[in-house]
């Protein structure tokens, strides 16, 4: 029996101090003298984490929307851009592109006027340096390697 009244007496002491052990770390956990966390840890760490990837997200969305604007501004002012095409490579052209053959060879299927000469394409051989407007299903294929001027889609 003394045993047993020793123990009780133990477990209950034991209980006591841990819940009072309890209640003061609960009334000073998180004080201005025991932060939950580091003020320093905040701005030197978490900070700089949130700010970089912030930045990060920003450069991305800023240097998309300027290649964006910058092909619709090409596409709206007309200006001619080079394809390079390797043999067998074929450009499908919308009705009113524009095409001009630099260098190599290519032939054309499909509607295309040659503009130098006035006249539709007749033999489907692109002539170097000669201005084509692409009519309806306007298919160009490179016989080799071929460099291409085009205005428009």
């Amino acid at each position: 029996m003394k045993h047993h009244f020793l123990r009780t007496f133990l477990i209950l002491l034991l209980i006591a101090v841990l819940g009072a052990g309890a209640v003061y770390a609960a009334a000073r956990y998180g004080s201005q003298e025991d932060p939950l966390v580091a003020k320093s840890y905040l701005t030197d760490v978490v900070e700089k984490e949130i700010t970089d990837y912030t930045d990060g997200q920003i450069r991305a969305a800023v240097s998309d929307a300027q290649g964006r604007v910058q092909a619709q501004i090409r596409a709206a002012a007309g200006v001619f851009e080079t394809v390079q095409l390797t043999a067998g490579q074929t450009l499908a052209c919308e009705p009113g592109t524009e095409v001009v053959l630099i260098s190599g060879s290519a032939a054309a299927s499909g509607s295309f006027t040659d503009t130098t000469l006035g006249e539709p394409l007749a033999d489907g051989a692109l002539a170097a340096n000669h201005l084509y407007l692409a009519g309806e299903n306007a298919v160009i294929t490179a016989d080799g390697d071929a460099a291409i001027m085009v205005r428009g889609s």
